[in-house]
């Protein structure tokens, strides 16, 4: 169970996004916590909700048993805190003019979407999940732009079509120094088959004309393994065959995000912070910094719940290993098929495999004017471990997909079912392979999947029964035995399906498994 979007606001602005217990204004570093625990029934709604700092959260003891900082805080004492809190608030606490710690709420941005970004830089905000925002302009923006004007189009795809092969041997004949699933050390790729890294000559041949953003990464210095791969893998929809796709470098933009959360207007007037260097043009992540300087920003008064969006640099995203699962997620639709992801990510660990291409800033405090007092509000650093995302996709529909289960707990996908084509009845045989333990079968986008039996070794174990987005069953097995699955898929959208995309909901899949 997890709070609605409008709850976890409802929450925080009652709170003045201050901590209940200890009263602290905490910014970003603030957590909505359920009173009554889901397992012990409690709900999710608002008179349930209590926003906590980090420290205070840590210390509700019911929220983790084992929590090594103990359980300081009953259920009885968070509701007293919090009435006692929001009696102070809504009692003008927090209606004196902005201090520098009280007035905003400041949070970085990750875009991974290009269509989001090629909206933000030409200043289209009716998509973009940030409050009436104004936009910065800067050497960030400035290459942001570039880059979408390059490439001439609101969507750059996370793929190439290469060719078709008549099956995976005719495929390694052409490549024999590809590697097959079985070669491959690198978890990030449990759909693919094969992956190998094409030269620049091909490159440019075949993904360049394309997709021009490839080109300009080599032009800057990138290599061929940092621009793109050729992963491999068995089409069985339609024709069928062995396709061939080039998965290029996704581009992402920063931003830092300044909200106004205070009654009192305020007038924006300078981001400070230092620039690092630009030569390079192309290279990895770094904290560390050049010169010092000081960027202008809109003057024009920001009101209550008002943003100055600061472009901050482009980022490029790992190619050799997939994003972690976010800490939380919520998916809105667009459009008839077309859907927004808003998640907060912990990304620390992928600071090695994250590319910067041209200039980047790094904040540390904005200058603020209101009310004729000059207030100079100190930012957090860009951190990748508290980072919110902003990301779109399809819903393609993929048809489900089924995962083993091993003695030693681990996850480990097997195949797609049902995969000749949708809306149509198939069966489906698998032989349980050595050490395995459990089948999983799950759905995991827009789709319905209707199993119409499921049967081991002859016996019916399920009959009839639906599995929508995110629902998955396991049955225990042993090694050897015969199962039979029959049923069919039902998608949202008869598109081509996006097998990157589907390789990266495999990941997640096993991860939170």
């Amino acid at each position: 169970m997890a709070f609605s979007a409008k709850v976890r606001r409802d929450a925080l602005v009652h709170a003045a996004r201050h901590c209940c217990v200890c009263h602290r204004y905490k910014s970003v570093n603030i957590e909505v916590h359920h009173i009554d625990p889901p397992g012990d029934g409690g709900n999710d709604d608002i008179d349930n909700a209590i926003a906590l700092c980090f420290d205070c959260h840590a210390s509700a003891g019911h929220y983790n048993s084992k929590h090594p900082k103990g359980s300081a805080y009953s259920r009885s004492e968070l509701r007293k805190a919090r009435e006692c809190w929001h009696s102070l608030v809504r009692s003008g606490v927090s209606s004196c003019p902005p201090t520098s710690s009280n007035w905003a709420y400041c949070r970085y941005i990750l875009c991974k979407s290009f269509s989001v970004i090629s909206e933000i830089v030409r200043g289209d905000f009716s998509r973009i999940p940030v409050s009436e925002p104004l936009l910065a302009e800067n050497v960030a923006l400035e290459q942001m732009r570039m880059l979408v004007q390059m490439h001439d189009s609101d969507s750059r795809q996370n793929k190439v079509i290469g060719d078709m092969f008549t099956d995976a041997a005719a495929y390694r004949t052409k490549f024999p120094e590809v590697c097959t699933r079985d070669e491959l050390v690198n978890p990030h790729f449990p759909y693919f088959e094969t992956v190998r890294t094409p030269d620049e000559t091909e490159i440019r041949e075949r993904v360049v004309p394309l997709d021009p953003v490839s080109g300009f990464l080599i032009d800057e210095g990138a290599r061929p393994e940092d621009v793109c791969l050729a992963v491999g893998y068995e089409d069985d929809c339609g024709t069928g065959g062995f396709q061939e796709l080039y998965k290029t470098r996704p581009l992402w933009a920063g931003f830092l995000e300044i909200r106004n959360i205070h009654e009192a207007a305020v007038t924006v007037r300078a981001l400070e912070g230092e620039l690092s260097v630009v030569e390079p043009r192309y290279r990895g992540f770094s904290e560390s910094a050049g010169a010092s300087c000081s960027w202008p920003l809109p003057s024009a008064p920001i009101l209550q719940h008002q943003s100055v969006l600061v472009p901050l640099a482009v980022f490029l995203a790992p190619l050799l290993r997939g994003t972690p699962s976010p800490h939380t997620s919520e998916e809105s639709a667009l459009s008839y098929g077309q859907y927004q992801d808003v998640e907060r990510v912990d990304y620390s660990g992928l600071a090695s495999d994250i590319g910067i291409i041209g200039p980047a800033i790094w904040p540390s405090s904005v200058l603020v004017e209101s009310q004729g007092a000059t207030l100079t509000q100190e930012l957090h650093l860009l951190d990748l471990s508290n980072l919110y995302t902003i990301d779109r996709h399809w819903a393609m529909g993929s048809c489900p997909h089924l995962f083993f289960r091993y003695c030693d707990g681990c996850i480990q996908y097997a195949q797609e079912v049902f995969s000749r084509r949708p809306v149509e009845i198939q069966r489906h045989r698998v032989k349980v392979p050595e050490k395995v333990e459990g089948v999983i079968l799950a759905e995991l986008e827009h789709e319905t999947t209707f199993i119409c039996c499921m049967s081991i070794n002859g016996q019916q174990r399920i009959v009839e029964q639906e599995l929508t987005q995110g629902e998955s069953l396991e049955k225990s097995v042993a090694a050897g035995d015969d199962i039979q699955i029959v049923g069919w898929y039902c998608p949202e959208l008869f598109y081509r399906q996006d097998p990157i995309y589907q390789n990266q909901l495999i990941c997640h899949f096993i991860e939170d498994k």
